[in-house]
């Protein structure tokens, strides 16, 4: 299965489940590929791997190790690498692929194309869709309307 998920300004992502089998992610673009995973990087271009990084415009911070980092921040009130709203939207893009998996069973269609709005956290233009974003729950353990 391949799911494309369209940004704003142009961006394009597709989720294949076969490219890549051994976990990381590949990153296709026009001039060429990058592969990552953990301790892995491998580039298309053997030169990318010797461009440098310390002037880009966009400087991201690294933690080799996640639930140190994690640790490190509550214990130095410093915000993770890795901070709540990027876990959360990182796994929504997840979950959304998986929605449009089930989506596509659910109604034996190809290509079915969702449209998500990231503020409300609902599909406009699927009911079905919205229905996959929660699950009952037992007396006791609902959550809180907020």
């Amino acid at each position: 299965a391949v799911i494309h998920m369209r940004y704003p300004g142009g961006i394009h992502l597709e989720l294949s489940e076969d490219a890549n089998p051994n976990g990381g992610a590949l990153f296709i673009g026009e001039k060429g590929h990058v592969r990552i995973d953990r301790g892995r990087f491998e580039v298309s271009e053997p030169g990318w791997k010797n461009v440098p990084l310390d002037n880009l415009p966009v400087q991201l911070d690294t933690a080799r190790n996640h639930y140190r980092n994690f640790v490190d921040g509550i214990k130095e009130r410093k915000r993770c690498v890795c901070d709540v709203e990027i876990g959360h939207r990182s796994a929504t893009v997840c979950h959304l692929g998986n929605i449009a998996r089930w989506v596509s069973q659910q109604t034996q269609t190809v290509g079915t194309r969702l449209a998500w709005d990231p503020v409300q956290e609902q599909f406009t233009n699927n009911a079905l869709a919205n229905t996959m974003l929660d699950r009952p729950r037992r007396k006791g353990f609902e959550l809180p309307k907020v």
